[in-house]
């Protein structure tokens, strides 16, 4: 189900549009899985371990 909610709110975004988050680190690889990169460092957030990442949209380089 999580990953369904993730990939519907992608879905409903424009096509160009760069989305970006802040992840638990543990779930880097699961957001990679559709299309996020890591960009930049980890950060602790209220003592969870959480890290930036972005999906570029269609034609914007990452």
């Amino acid at each position: 189900m999580p990953g369904e909610i993730t990939q519907r709110a992608g879905d409903l975004c424009a096509p160009d549009a760069q989305i970006q988050l802040s992840a638990q680190t543990q779930l880097e690889g699961w957001y990679g899985k559709f299309g996020f990169q890591r960009s930049g460092e980890d950060c602790d957030d209220d003592g969870i371990m959480h890290l930036p990442m972005i999906r570029a949209g269609q034609g914007i380089p990452a």
